[in-house]
């Protein structure tokens, strides 16, 4: 929102027509003015459990539990969001997203600028791929330090996370993970889709 919506919205709020209830959804409160959230009862939303997220999508889509278990992890216990990725080109390319990684510091940079605009091509998809990226470096650092396969996200990765796990530090993992969310949060902010993404690639080589 912009300052001059926000003041016309919080004028409604303060003096709203009669038996209206009014119904605020944000993702993130503190990007809100403060004069507003003090208006509002907040009601937060907690995740499903990842076991009814893997019912719910084996039964309306009808794949395979181990499928259905990566798509409900990648979403976060947001069965809109896990439809919103299934349904999208990402998914089909989530294995291609993640040899691209695996391929990022071997590569030049050069690639590693082919492969910004490749992911750029997702468009309004791009903000699907995140997940998919940290979900990549959240399974190394998992495997560095506890070795526990059934909490890998990337089950189909087993082989690769194992053998990758071993070559990087955590810190350089965690400062991966914090370049991708960074991104996210910059993209939301309308800057330039393609470089950005080049900015982030060159970051995880």
């Amino acid at each position: 929102m912009t300052a001059e919506s926000a003041n016309a919205l919080l004028k409604t709020l303060e003096e709203p027509p009669p038996d209206t209830l009014l119904i605020l959804l944000a993702a993130e409160t503190e990007r809100l003015l403060p004069t507003i959230v003090s208006r509002c009862q907040q009601v937060r939303f907690t995740s499903l459990p990842i076991d009814q997220m893997v019912e719910a999508l084996t039964r309306r889509l009808s794949i395979e539990e181990a499928e259905a278990k990566t798509v409900a992890e990648l979403s976060q216990g947001s069965l809109g969001k896990a439809l919103q990725l299934f349904d999208n080109e990402v998914w089909v390319k989530r294995p291609t997203i993640i040899q691209s990684l695996m391929d990022l510091p071997s590569r030049d940079v050069q690639w590693a600028f082919a492969t910004a605009e490749s992911v750029s091509d997702f468009g309004e998809g791009l903000p699907l791929v995140f997940p998919i990226m940290i979900s990549w470096y959240r399974d190394l650092i998992i495997w560095k330090e506890q070795k526990d396969v059934d909490r890998l996200i990337n089950q189909d990765f087993q082989e690769q996370i194992r053998d990758t796990a071993g070559t990087v530090s955590r810190r350089s993992l965690v400062r991966r993970i914090e370049a991708i969310s960074q991104t996210a949060k910059a993209l939301d902010r309308n800057v330039n889709r393609l470089l950005a993404m080049e900015s982030l690639m060159l970051q995880l080589r």
